[in-house]
């Protein structure tokens, strides 16, 4: 970052767009040292969504296809509403620059006593006061319509799990699978619906 920095021309420190994404590149840095884990963590993840899939074939091929049909749209938004709130997160960067420069003009002794002076204090606390009420409204927006779509996918994705439970259990009172597959079955249907919700986040 610092290298980029340097390399640029003067007037591009004259652009608030400039201090922006030098905060979000600031920010966010600490992910590239997350990446040889997360690279692992996919690979890891897609490993036991097949194999949990194979398993889940060899009793009966309709129980991955139920669980895919009745997860992969609440994997979906969830994936959609993470990605609706990182992008809240970046374009906050304005905001919280200036709620930065805010809480330095208030809590520094040098600012302070200007401040003090003119009896800005309040002007201040209003403008921090406005930025957290309109990022703590836009997040509420997100969260409320992400509750409400969740809540009907939710019921879709148990009814789906229902139908495997209900067609496990029909291949075992029919003795096409013993006790033991039955079991398995379950585990791996619920390590293939909590694998398939992580790898879409």
């Amino acid at each position: 970052i610092l290298h980029k920095a340097s390399s640029l021309s003067i007037s591009f420190f004259e652009t608030p767009d400039f201090y922006d994404k030098m905060n979000n590149a600031q920010r966010e840095v600490y992910r590239v040292s997350n990446v040889t884990f997360q690279i692992f963590e996919v690979f890891q993840l897609g490993a036991s969504l097949i194999a949990s899939l194979i398993i889940l074939a060899r009793v009966s091929i309709w129980i991955p296809l139920i669980l895919l049909i009745a997860t992969f749209p609440q994997a979906i938004t969830r994936s959609h509403f993470t990605n609706m709130r990182y992008s809240l997160y970046l374009s906050r960067s304005t905001a919280e620059r200036m709620n930065g420069y805010v809480t330095w003009l208030l809590t520094t002794r040098e600012a302070i006593k200007e401040i003090r002076l003119f009896q800005l204090q309040n002007h201040f606390l209003k403008l921090f006061l406005q930025s957290a009420q309109e990022y703590l409204k836009k997040i509420q927006q997100i969260i409320g319509v992400e509750v409400r779509i969740n809540s009907g996918l939710s019921i879709f994705a148990l009814l789906g799990t229902l139908g495997v439970w209900i067609l496990a259990i029909l291949k075992t009172l029919s003795k096409s699978i013993t006790i033991g597959d039955l079991v398995l079955t379950f585990q791996a249907a619920e390590l293939c619906q909590t694998t398939l919700g992580e790898s879409l986040k």
